[in-house]
């Protein structure tokens, strides 16, 4: 007996190819009315109410156009010193290394920072448009942030700022809002950081002024009370009085030796003399031992050393403070320029009012409605035949049932 006599009356044998795509084919001539008619029911549906979608006007619309506007930046690509305290600053959580993160990364964070969202949300009155009651202040961020579209390619070096709304002005307005909000930040951080370094050069600046006006108050009483623009002067003044007076003295006794030898001691020449001797010893040890002469104050001998060092030291701190206030006050000129030097970014693409929309595609919405409309046709006529076979068939009826054949 061949393997086919022992199946059962009732078991389907295996058609051919050709014979089961014809079974189908005809299986779908039957219900053809009826597949045409759900497909065709699905098709005009999705027509119809793409239509009124589109005459309704677009606050009343269930699927209203919607428009997009977008902006394209040139990101400096410089990195960014101190980016941890800048996240900081904006609420941001700087949970990335701040090491290598560049002014895009910044301009990324900033734009998705709460501060900087609630900025946009106050100045355009999100809540307001959007009807935003309960939660006004997180649900207008997440709103905003949920129609933008924000992205950098580090690649070009190009941040591209875009927001999408049924109201093609509106969306223009937010993304301008946006460039005009990031550009005011980065020119008041710039200025802040460089308005720091300024304040800081600048404060340097006077404490060395003060510094090189005390060393030359110190120069000028020296001066005022010695008499002499230095010490060399002092020393020089010094050693030539010294000098004449000596050489006075010499004489004189010498003229006291050729008196004392022909006249006697009561002699008012050599009395004059020797009072002129006197006199002259007394003013060389007054010289010598630093006493004064007339408004000036003239040092001994055995200070004149420590105050040509005291002098010396002036000047050499005079000189030193000099340079550093002239080297000062360059990197104070240098900065006042950098300040309109740099700019962080430049608007390649500024946005503009959308004149078309970016969405709903109503055809494709259309033609996938009428491809599932088509497919769930079958499905249904498969389902109808199906019914019919078991209501036409009594064993399996018996079988639907739980009966036992």
């Amino acid at each position: 007996m061949s393997k086919k006599e022992n199946y059962p009356a009732h078991y389907p044998q295996e058609r051919p190819p050709l014979e089961a795509l014809l079974h189908y084919i005809s299986f779908l001539l039957r219900y053809k009315y009826f597949i045409f008619g759900v497909t065709s029911f699905f098709a005009v549906s999705v027509v119809v109410f793409s239509l009124i979608s589109i005459r309704l006007p677009p606050e009343k619309s269930y699927m209203p156009n919607y428009f997009e506007s977008n902006a394209v930046l040139i990101i400096n690509q410089d990195t960014v010193s101190g980016f941890d305290s800048i996240l900081t600053t904006l609420g941001v959580s700087p949970d990335m290394a701040a090491e290598g993160l560049n002014y895009g990364d910044l301009a990324m964070n900033v734009l998705h920072s709460r501060p900087f969202l609630d900025n946009i949300v106050n100045r355009l009155n999100i809540a307001e448009k959007y009807n935003i009651d309960e939660n006004v202040r997180t649900k207008s961020r997440r709103l905003l942030i949920q129609n933008s579209n924000i992205e950098f390619d580090m690649r070009t070096g190009t941040l591209q700022i875009s927001y999408q709304d049924i109201d093609p002005v509106f969306a223009r307005d937010v993304v301008q809002t946006m460039v005009d909000n990031l550009q005011e930040w980065f020119q008041r951080w710039e200025g802040t950081s460089t308005q720091q370094e300024l304040s800081t050069v600048r404060d340097k600046i006077n404490e060395v002024s003060v510094e090189i006006q005390r060393l030359e108050e110190e120069i000028k009483a020296f001066q005022k009370e010695y008499g002499v623009l230095s010490i060399d002067q002092l020393a020089e003044a010094q050693a030539e009085r010294l000098s004449d007076l000596r050489s006075q003295l010499i004489q004189t006794e010498v003229e006291i030796k050729n008196y004392a030898g022909f006249s006697n001691i009561e002699d008012q020449a050599i009395i004059q003399l020797q009072a002129q001797r006197d006199s002259l010893q007394e003013l060389i040890r007054q010289i010598e031992e630093g006493a004064g002469s007339g408004s000036h104050k003239l040092p001994s001998l055995e200070e004149l050393p420590e105050l040509a060092i005291d002098f010396t030291h002036l000047q050499m701190s005079h000189q030193l403070q000099m340079r550093i206030y002239q080297n000062l006050m360059e990197q104070y000129e240098v900065q006042k320029l950098s300040v309109t030097a740099s700019s962080v970014f430049n608007v390649l693409e500024p946005p503009e009012i959308p004149e078309e929309k970016t969405g709903p595609m109503r055809g494709e919405l259309c033609i996938k409605v009428t491809l599932v409309g088509f497919i769930a046709s079958i499905l249904l006529a498969i389902f109808i035949e199906l019914i019919k076979n078991i209501k036409n068939d009594p064993r399996k009826k018996k079988i639907l049932k739980g009966e036992e054949v």
